[in-house]
C-alpha cells in the first residue's frame, strides 16, 4: 500500500513539475504575431528542428541563442576593443547558426525524401494484400529506413488515435511541404472518401520519383565538379593577404591598428569564412 502512494506521489509531483516547466517557458509567438516576416522565420526555425530531428522547443532556442548572441558581443568587444567590429562578427557567428540550422534540416530532408520510395512500395505491397488503411500504416511503419521512420512512425500513431484519417494525412502532408509527398496524401484522402485504383495511381508517382532521382543524380555530378572550384578562389584571397602582409608591412599597421582597418579586415575574413562554408554545404548536399 505504501508503495503505491509512494508511486502515486512521485507521479503526481512529476506532472506539477511538469506544469511548472509548461509556465515558465517562453512564449515568443505571441509577441511576433503581427510580424508576418518575424512569424514565418519562427515557423521556419521550428520546422527546421523538427527536421533536423532535435527535441528543443523554437522558443527555448531562439532565446538561447539571443543569450549566446549578447555573451558574443562582450567576449568579442574585450577581446578586439571595437564594439562595431564584435558586433559585426556576432550578427555573423548567430547567422551561421541559423543557416547551419536549415543546412542540417534539408539534408535529413533530403535522406528522408531519397527513402520515400521506399515507403511507396512497402505500402504498395501491403495494400494489396489490405485494403483497409489504418492496417497498411501499421504494418508499414517498422519497414521504412532511417530517417523517414520517425515522421511514418508518428502519422501512424495519429492516424490509430484519430476517428477519421484525414487530419493526420494534411499535417504530414504541411510538415513534408514536397510536391510528391502531397501527392501522395491526395491521393490517400481521395481513396479514404471515393475509392479508385489506388495502386496503378501510386505506381505512376513512383516512377515519377524515380524518373527525377535520376535526373537530380545526373545534376548533382555535374555542380559537385563546379563546386569543387569555389575553395581556390577562396584560398586565392587568403594567399593575396598573407603575401601583403609578408612584403607590404605597411598593410599590418592598416589592417591590425586602426579602426577601418580591422573593420574590413573582419568583413574580408567573414566573407571568406561564408564562401568556404557555402562551398562545403553545397558539395555536400549534392554528393547525398
Amino acid at each position: 500500500m505504501e508503495d503505491i502512494l509512494l508511486k502515486m506521489y512521485r507521479l503526481k509531483r512529476k506532472q506539477l513539475n511538469k506544469i511548472k516547466r509548461k509556465r515558465k517557458s517562453i512564449d515568443i509567438k505571441q509577441y511576433i504575431e503581427d510580424y508576418p516576416d518575424l512569424l514565418k522565420l519562427y515557423n521556419k526555425t521550428k520546422k527546421d528542428l523538427d527536421f533536423a530531428g532535435y527535441s528543443i522547443k523554437v522558443d527555448d532556442f531562439i532565446a538561447y541563442v539571443f543569450a549566446s548572441f549578447i555573451f558574443e558581443v562582450i567576449v568579442f568587444g574585450l577581446l578586439i576593443h571595437s564594439f562595431l567590429l564584435s558586433f559585426v562578427f556576432s550578427i555573423f557567428v548567430t547567422l551561421m547558426v541559423f543557416f547551419t540550422l536549415s543546412s542540417f534540416a534539408n539534408s535529413r530532408k533530403q535522406k528522408m525524401m531519397k527513402v520515400f520510395p521506399n515507403f511507396i512500395k512497402a505500402f504498395m505491397n501491403e495494400f494489396s494484400i489490405n485494403q483497409n488503411l489504418k492496417h497498411v500504416f501499421n504494418a508499414v511503419y517498422p519497414k521504412v529506413p532511417e530517417p523517414l521512420n520517425r515522421k511514418i512512425l508518428n502519422l501512424t500513431m495519429q492516424i490509430n488515435n484519430s476517428t477519421d484519417i484525414t487530419e493526420p494525412i494534411m499535417k504530414f502532408k504541411n510538415e513534408m511541404d514536397n510536391v510528391y509527398v502531397t501527392v501522395f496524401c491526395e491521393l490517400i484522402l481521395i481513396y479514404n472518401e471515393k475509392g479508385g485504383p489506388l495502386l496503378e495511381h501510386l505506381d505512376t508517382l513512383l516512377n515519377l520519383i524515380e524518373d527525377e532521382e535520376r535526373m537530380a543524380t545526373q545534376k548533382a555530378s555535374e555542380m559537385t565538379a563546379v563546386v569543387l572550384y569555389l575553395p581556390l578562389l577562396s584560398f586565392s584571397a587568403i594567399a593575396a593577404l598573407i603575401l601583403n602582409l609578408i612584403y607590404l608591412p605597411m598593410t599590418r599597421q592598416l589592417f591590425f591598428h586602426t579602426t577601418q582597418g580591422q573593420f574590413y579586415f573582419g568583413i574580408g575574413v567573414i566573407l571568406t569564412v561564408v564562401s568556404l562554408l557555402l562551398s562545403a554545404v553545397i558539395y555536400h548536399q549534392n554528393k547525398l
